[in-house]
């Protein structure tokens, strides 16, 4: 919109001082031609810009000139600042909105003539752009869906390839751990899934109502703690696939991450030796059996011993 391009001019100029219409037109994403009608608009509505052609020339606005920002102090200003935009944000396509934002911190910080201005401590890039993998995330979508409370349907992939749709209700979205979360109701039932699995989200005309009691803060506080690394147990050394170091921190979360990064190499396949933890032999045996072929046990004996015994007779009972 024209009026937004507007004032990220008039933030701009506020912040860096002279800029030639073919700086400002690279900045703003438009032709020089749009930021000449630009400044005329500006110039009619009363801002005191100064234009100057030839070499060395271009505009600025007069120092007298800057807006004003209430409620922050110059040290909370600058700490702002020099956060920039984490990438969960440019993840979630916010990354435009904060931009405007820190421009007009920035203006009113570090206008020309200020006092112990951070202007020359403090610089901000605003010319790289989100990469591939954050502008087909589904996380904007699903942001949407959870604010609008509107129906999703999402295509998840289970460990090995297996896809299933599903239809939510998205009640929010987690990052934790450099991951983020999807947690929303599937049927009757609050489901946590790994947006990395989801391959593809659609919003549905459909409507849902959150309960006014649920919070997202006190849902995940108590899934997390839940499914918390187990510290003391029952370890178990096994032989895994790369199809299972891929999907496995869905199950046991960093516990897969932190074995990994301690094992040693791969074998000539790709499997890896680690080593995790569980409640029990049956906590084990019932979790690993749930991978099939993609885990071998290879100790304690006991528990390799077991798992033969429950998958003997289950592939018998399938075998035509």
């Amino acid at each position: 919109m024209r009026a937004d391009r507007l004032i990220s001019m008039l933030m701009l100029l506020q912040t860096r001082g002279r800029l030639t219409a073919r700086e400002l037109a690279e900045e703003l994403e438009v032709s020089d031609r749009t930021i000449y009608r630009d400044i005329d608009a500006l110039s009619s509505a009363g801002i005191p810009l100064y234009t100057e052609r030839g070499p060395g020339g271009g505009c600025e606005l007069l120092e007298e000139y800057r807006t004003g920002l209430t409620g922050l102090k110059r040290d909370e200003m600058q700490a702002l600042l020099t956060v920039g935009i984490p990438p969960p944000l440019i993840e979630l396509g916010l990354d435009e909105k904060i931009r405007s934002a820190l421009l007009k911190l920035g203006a009113t910080l570090n206008h020309p003539g200020s006092e112990n201005g951070s202007h020359t401590h403090i610089h901000i890039c605003w010319s790289d752009r989100p990469c591939s993998e954050y502008s087909s995330s589904p996380l904007a979508t699903l942001y949407g869906a959870a604010r609008q409370q509107q129906m999703t349907r999402v295509l998840y992939q289970l460990p090995f390839g297996l896809d299933v749709n599903h239809v939510v209700a998205p009640y929010g979205i987690v990052f934790n751990a450099g991951r983020w979360w999807l947690i929303g109701r599937i049927g009757g039932e609050l489901r946590v899934l790994q947006v990395t699995s989801i391959l593809r989200t659609e919003m549905l005309p459909e409507r849902f109502k959150r309960p006014s009691d649920f919070s997202l803060e006190t849902f995940w506080e108590t899934w997390a703690s839940i499914t918390a690394d187990v510290k003391a147990g029952y370890a178990a050394k096994i032989r895994v696939s790369p199809p299972f170091i891929r999907h496995a921190p869905g199950t046991f979360g960093e516990q897969v991450r932190r074995a990994v990064e301690q094992a040693p190499p791969p074998d000539t396949e790709g499997w890896r030796q680690i080593t995790l933890s569980f409640d029990s032999l049956q906590h084990a045996r019932a979790t690993i059996l749930g991978f099939g072929g993609a885990v071998e046990v290879l100790e304690p004996r006991a528990l390799r011993l077991s798992i033969a015994d429950y998958a003997h007779p289950t592939a018998e009972r399938y075998r035509e």
